[in-house]
C-alpha cells in the first residue's frame, strides 16, 4: 500500500491526491499532515458470498490524518482553509519529504489493521440488529404459527453467522491521500 501511496502522489492521475497549505492557529506551522483515506469492506469466504447480499455490504471509509510524529491529529480541516500549492513546489515537497511521508502511510496502515474489525463492527451493527430482530420474531411467530419454516430462520440465522465471521477478515485499500502543510 505505502508504494501504491507514493505512486499516488508522484503520478499523474487525478482525483485521489492533493497537496495544499493550511493555515490551523492550534499547529505549528512549517509542519507536514498526511490525511488517508482507505476503504474498508468485508470478504466474506466464496462459500458464503451468496447469503450476503453485497447491497447490504457497504464499504465504510476510513479517514486518518497523522503529523510528522507519526500521531493520530482530530482536527476538523475546512475547505476554506486549504490553499492549493503551485504543482512544482508540490514535487518538491514530496521529493523532499519522501521517507517521511512512507512511514506515515506505513503508520497509517497499521492503526487502520489495528482497529478496522472494531469500525467494521460498529458500521455493520445496524445490520446485525436488523437480522437479530428478525431472527427473534420468525421464532416467536413459529410458536403461535406452525407455518413459519425452520429454513425461514436459518437463512437469516445464515446470514447473522456470515456477516459475524466476516468482520474478522476486512479488506482494505488506500483510497486518496492528502499532504498538508500548515502555515
Amino acid at each position: 500500500m505505502v508504494l501504491n501511496g507514493m505512486d499516488m502522489l508522484l503520478g499523474n492521475e487525478l482525483g485521489n491526491t492533493s497537496v495544499c497549505s493550511i493555515h490551523q492557529p492550534e499547529l505549528k506551522p512549517g509542519q507536514l499532515l498526511l490525511q488517508a483515506v482507505y476503504i474498508l469492506q468485508l470478504d466474506p469466504p466464496l462459500d458464503f458470498q451468496q447469503a450476503l447480499s453485497q447491497q447490504s455490504l457497504q464499504p465504510l471509509p476510513v479517514l486518518i490524518t497523522l503529523n510528522e510524529q507519526a500521531e493520530e491529529i482530530d482536527y476538523n480541516f475546512h475547505e476554506q482553509q486549504m490553499k492549493t500549492l503551485d504543482r512544482g513546489i508540490c514535487k518538491q515537497v514530496i521529493q523532499l519529504k519522501q521517507t517521511e511521508i512512507k512511514n506515515l502511510l506505513e503508520h497509517a496502515s497499521s492503526i487502520l489493521k489495528q482497529h478496522a474489525e472494531a469500525y467494521l463492527g460498529l458500521h455493520y451493527q445496524g445490520q446485525r440488529l436488523t437480522l437479530e430482530n428478525e431472527i427473534d420474531r420468525l421464532q416467536q411467530l413459529q410458536q403461535i404459527n406452525p407455518q413459519v419454516r425452520d429454513e425461514e430462520i436459518e437463512f437469516f440465522s445464515e446470514q447473522l453467522q456470515v456477516l459475524s465471521s466476516s468482520l474478522h477478515y476486512p479488506v482494505s485499500r488506500l483510497d486518496s491521500i492528502r499532504l498538508m502543510i500548515t502555515t
